[in-house]
């Protein structure tokens, strides 16, 4: 017998199927009267656990779930619908005259002072932490509305 005893996960797969063990885990175990036990409670543990009756659910999860969630859900802003594309025809426009005018653009490019990109980042980038700081809130007000937690 060895000194040392076979793990907890092979005495279960061994418990389970003994024929999936390979040799030295069931030689030993076959000569260890602590892991036989161990091994004899895992088939009463296993057996026992098979002969339960599956848990039956007395609730709707999917009711209970869509409680929480149906005060959240709006309908789609069909009115904001004619400004997108307005906004997307728009983009498409400039892209379209820009892709015509490619060599003065690239003049136009070059031409554009430091100081004018300077002040184009400095109002794009307190406008993006704006909108990131207005979405972080809106996220936290709606997972406290689903009170998951």
């Amino acid at each position: 017998m060895n000194s040392e005893h076979v793990s907890d996960d092979l005495i279960q797969q061994y418990s389970l199927s003994p024929s999936g063990c390979d040799a030295a885990a069931s030689e030993h175990i076959a000569g260890c009267a602590l892991c036989r036990a161990k091994v004899a409670n895992y088939q009463m543990l296993f057996t026992a656990i098979g002969e339960l009756e599956r848990p039956a659910f007395a609730f709707d999860l999917e009711t209970l779930v869509m409680e929480k969630i149906a005060p959240l859900a709006r309908p789609l802003a069909w009115g904001k619908m004619p400004i997108g594309l307005v906004v997307l025809l728009a983009a498409c426009c400039i892209g379209f005259i820009c892709w015509l005018n490619k060599d003065l653009l690239s003049v136009t490019i070059k031409a554009i002072s430091a100081d004018l990109i300077g002040l184009v980042v400095a109002v794009i980038i307190p406008v993006l932490l704006f909108q990131l700081l207005s979405l972080q809130r809106e996220y936290q007000s709606r997972m406290r509305a689903l009170d998951i937690y």
